[in-house]
């Protein structure tokens, strides 16, 4: 058994915080195909209208209607009352972070629906 030494990084809201762990790594193959599975991990962040960020650790394949869903529970309304765009662009349901291109602590807008517009 291999001692491995590591250095875990965990930013906070306004700060950063450093944590180090001593953790016994056997030599196996399975334990680097998790390792590898949790690299591939990437952390959404979607914006509301008031500025107030919420995060996501999701994989590159995860459809983003999970994603919208785990959002919408979370602020208790229901997901088809939401629209989520990314650059100002309406992202669909079935698309995904890989799909869309995105990368670690990438951003999403989130508002709510608006129906009807300006009238004169």
């Amino acid at each position: 058994m291999v001692k491995n030494l590591t250095l875990k990084f965990t930013q906070l809201e306004e700060s950063q915080s450093i944590t180090m762990s001593e953790e016994a790594t056997p030599n196996t193959n399975a334990t680097n195909e998790e390792d590898k599975k949790k690299a591939e991990a990437i952390t959404i962040r979607v914006k509301d209208q008031s500025g107030e960020e919420t995060f996501f650790k999701v994989k590159p394949n995860t459809k983003m209607d999970k994603i919208f869903s785990a959002y919408a529970q979370r602020k208790g309304v229901p997901a088809s009352a939401l629209r989520f765009l990314l650059d100002g662009t309406r992202i669909s349901g079935d698309q995904t972070p890989k799909m869309l291109e995105l990368e670690d602590q990438d951003q999403i807008d989130c508002a709510l629906e608006q129906v009807g517009g300006f009238r004169c």
